[in-house]
């Protein structure tokens, strides 16, 4: 299974105002860095604990069907699948109709 991001998060789970803040931090100078360490803490937050702080979009590719017909997802939580695409032996592309599956 491969999962790869789609559409990241439209903003950090902390503002870089409130890491000044908590800082005690009054210049602009190291804007960058602290605006760095915040997406990297995020970053490593949800590898650990395999949870998504903040939405985002995500595409997993499989090669072939998982015993069961049941698909571990790498990421949570779930709050929607947008599409469930299926190609056939020659490559062709055929979306499966929501009504076929089931998110759990």
């Amino acid at each position: 299974m491969t999962a790869a991001l789609i559409t990241g998060p439209a903003l950090e789970p902390v503002s870089l105002a409130d890491v000044k803040a908590h800082l005690r931090i009054d210049t602009d100078d190291d804007d960058a860095l602290l605006t760095a360490a915040i997406v990297s803490a995020r970053v490593h937050v949800e590898a650990v604990t395999r949870r998504v702080l903040i939405e985002q979009a995500w595409r997993i590719y499989l090669d072939t069907w998982p015993r069961r017909r049941i698909v571990g997802l790498p990421v949570a939580p779930l709050i929607s699948v947008d599409a469930v695409t299926v190609y056939d032996a020659e490559g062709a592309p055929h979306v499966v109709d929501p009504e076929d599956y089931d998110t759990d």
